[in-house]
């Protein structure tokens, strides 16, 4: 009489490989994620970025929006959405519960009461090291790259 089918341990065997190629297809999934959205936060900072310096170069200054520190960058829509069409909208966070993009003005002229300078921060996930040239008044936990001009 012929045996049809497969013993157990072929099938412990099977469901054993199938497991770890889930394993290690889910965690690569999850490291794309991360790296997804890091990529789409630099590409927003340098699209406000660019709003900003179109802005200047229209205006002559950069937006004053809360001088004391940095401020979430939605409150840049008046200038850069509404008064200006720099931007169709100020681009949110890929994960905005948890993090948002800052802005803040900087190189005060007290003579013309304008501001020649920005820092735009944003929070980079899982960064090794951290990638940012403003002098940032916000904790690591809220900005680890920024850009900042002059």
């Amino acid at each position: 009489m012929a045996k049809r089918g497969f013993t157990l341990i072929e099938l412990l065997v099977t469901v054993s490989i199938m497991a770890i190629l889930m394993a290690i297809g889910i965690a690569s999934y999850a490291t794309v994620n991360v790296q997804s959205r890091n990529t789409k936060r630099k590409s927003d900072v340098e699209g406000l970025r660019s709003a900003l310096e179109m802005y200047r170069a229209d205006v002559g200054s950069y937006p004053a929006v809360n001088p004391q520190g940095f401020d979430v960058a939605t409150n840049l829509s008046d200038a850069l959405t509404v008064q200006g069409d720099y931007l169709p909208d100020i681009p949110p966070d890929p994960m905005p519960s948890l993090y948002r993009y800052y802005y803040t003005p900087t190189d005060y002229d007290a003579a013309n009461s304008k501001y020649y300078g920005y820092c735009l921060c944003a929070y980079i996930e899982h960064a090794s090291n951290i990638d940012s040239n403003c002098e940032a008044n916000v904790t690591t936990t809220q900005c680890n790259y920024g850009r900042r001009n002059p």
